[in-house]
């Protein structure tokens, strides 16, 4: 199952407190795939693109519904996935926004060397540009570790 107009439909109801209200929000997602928590909890997990084919095209759907954009938030070695990269390339064609969540989203970002953390994040950059021709919009270090050297590096 592709999952792209897939018939499985969440129902859902938005009703407004007024026919002119509007909403104004902002939806991150981070494409965390499965092999995050194996490697962070030391887990066997074998689905490995389940997020690409399954979950995330069930969220842009229920986006669509709602008329909804976001930002997903891509680990760059993600983007050797061709899953990942044919979703991406959906997600963009339908409005929504892709940014950068580190190369190898390792779970000690805040301790690697400034070197390290511009690799991760320039790679990834460069990536999401090659490969979805998309301009990252914005940066989320794994587990939130952001600190002046990231600051630094988005900045240039």
């Amino acid at each position: 199952m592709s999952g792209y107009g897939s018939a499985n439909k969440v129902a859902l109801t938005f009703k407004p407190q007024s026919p002119s209200q509007e909403s104004s929000f902002a939806v991150h997602v981070d494409c965390d795939p499965l092999w995050v928590y194996a490697n962070e909890y030391d887990l066997s997990i074998a689905a490995h693109d389940l997020i690409y084919r399954q979950a995330l095209p069930a969220m842009l759907e229920l986006f669509e519904r709602f008329q909804v954009r976001a930002t997903f938030f891509v680990i760059g070695r993600e983007l050797d996935e061709p899953a990942c990269v044919e979703f991406l390339r959906h997600a963009v064609a339908k409005g929504h926004r892709v940014a950068n969540h580190s190369m190898q989203h390792s779970p000690r970002f805040w301790s690697l060397d400034p070197a390290a953390k511009r690799a991760e994040i320039e790679e990834t950059h460069s990536r999401l540009t090659d490969r979805i021709s998309a301009q990252a919009l914005g940066f989320r270090a794994p587990g939130y570790a952001e600190d002046p050297v990231v600051y630094d590096v988005l900045e240039d």
